[in-house]
């Protein structure tokens, strides 16, 4: 099933059992437009096709051909959709044209499954479940964000990218409960690591939990003063 509107936003709706082998968001060339998607019941959605392509460092893909297949778009998340492999064998690129929202249902990158999650656009939570348990959990890129405003996060690490002072992307908290657990994360980063001056850090609600380390250390913000918000 293909979703290219770059008009209107979608909606995916299951009312009965569903089968899927793919869903491609492919929405015009912009993060504008969303796909909304939902079930009734847990039971209505089964997404089982090809999951083993892992992606370059490509700040915007211009098709990917795993299952779930974000490019172009939002894609939210919503109750009773599992999303229970993102993909295989390399990083899984949320690209900056692109937003993977959870809102009520649950994405995995279950462990030994390449790197990271590397989002060039957004990764928001709000509700449901985001799991990467990849060793570098989730890794920002150019401009790329993580929010979560509720709902669950749980990842190895989340850190900045190797690539350079120009990813200034960053980490925007205001609910919701996200764990870092450390887990095989790699040792070449903290636990917790914003490596650039230009890097957001915002933490204003919800609940940060750092449950492990490494041979680095469980925290390392590095970002200019300017660029951090944080209150109690």
């Amino acid at each position: 099933v293909n979703f290219r509107s770059a008009t209107r936003n979608q909606n995916l709706m299951l009312e009965g059992p569903s089968r899927f082998y793919r869903i491609a968001i492919e929405k015009g060339t912009t993060s504008t437009y969303e796909l909304y998607m939902e079930a009734s019941n847990a039971a209505f959605f089964s997404l089982f096709g090809y999951a083993a392509q892992g992606h370059p460092d490509q700040a915007q893909l211009t098709a990917n051909n795993n299952a779930f297949g974000l490019a172009y778009g939002t894609v939210r998340v919503g109750p009773n959709i599992t999303i229970d492999r993102l993909n295989q064998g390399g990083n899984y690129n949320v690209s900056e044209h692109a937003v993977l929202w959870v809102d009520g249902g649950s994405v995995t990158k279950p462990s030994g499954t390449g790197e990271a999650v590397v989002v060039y656009g957004k990764i928001k939570v709000s509700n449901g479940t985001f799991t990467s348990n990849a060793p570098s959990g989730i890794t920002s890129r150019l401009n790329g964000v993580f929010e979560s405003t509720g709902g669950t996060t749980v990842i190895s690490q989340f850190r900045t990218s190797v690539f350079g002072t120009q990813h200034i992307g960053g980490y925007i908290q205001t609910g919701g409960n996200v764990t870092i657990i450390g887990t095989a994360a790699s040792t070449d980063y903290y636990s917790f690591n914003l490596s650039y001056e230009g890097n957001v850090f915002s933490l204003t609600g919800g609940t940060l939990t750092i449950n492990g380390t490494n041979s680095k250390g469980a925290i390392f913000i590095n970002s200019d003063p300017v660029n951090v918000n944080v209150s109690a």
